[in-house]
């Protein structure tokens, strides 16, 4: 009887660890990776918010101008993911390290990708009345836990085609992405009489 309780505590141990312990990384990197995607939702917001208030043209080359101040706009969106990590050398101040950390992650084009795209309206009218664009942000989603962190990328690493996603995938970190939508009204010359 004492030799068939401790077989099955081995047996339990060995099934915990090969696969409850990987079940339940799995659940908690999926977890994090959907606050990461909320967060990334709200700076695709806050990007397309900033950007009503300048002119844009039907160009893609537009962002340009403005991609400094949609990047910091980003970088503040996405604080909530970066708010547990390690302070930042030199910061005196705990909040303020959050802050430089988030904003240099996003001021980096390799971790996020910022594109604008025109839609076309509804309807040939409504393109006298107003402009439409899609404002994308794709960003490279650090993986923490272990046995997630390296399976994960090398699987989805053969379905990757875009460059900037092989580049998050060979860092061993996840693309996602998120938009918004950017609508501006466009004022009218007055009738000539």
């Amino acid at each position: 009887m004492l030799n068939a309780r401790g077989t099955s505590t081995v047996e339990f141990s060995l099934v915990a660890m090969l696969v409850l312990l990987p079940l339940l990384t799995a659940v908690l990197e999926l977890a994090q990776l959907a606050v990461a995607r909320q967060a990334l939702g709200y700076a695709a917001t806050e990007v397309a918010r900033v950007l009503e208030t300048v002119e844009l043209g039907s160009e893609s080359n537009d962002l340009r101008s403005h991609e400094l101040r949609a990047r910091r706009v980003a970088g503040i969106a996405l604080l909530p993911l970066f708010s547990q990590g390690d302070a930042v050398a030199g910061e005196a101040s705990a909040p303020a390290a959050v802050v430089t950390r988030s904003v240099e992650q996003t001021l980096r084009p390799d971790l996020l990708q910022i594109g604008l795209e025109a839609l076309s309206p509804a309807t040939p009218e409504s393109a006298r009345f107003v402009g439409v664009h899609r404002v994308t942000l794709r960003y490279c989603r650090e993986l923490y836990f272990a046995p997630i962190s390296e399976l994960l990328p090398a699987l989805l690493r053969p379905t990757a085609f875009e460059p900037f996603d092989q580049l998050c995938l060979a860092r061993s970190r996840l693309p996602i992405s998120a938009s918004a939508v950017v609508i501006q009204p466009r004022v009218l010359a007055p009738a000539q009489p």
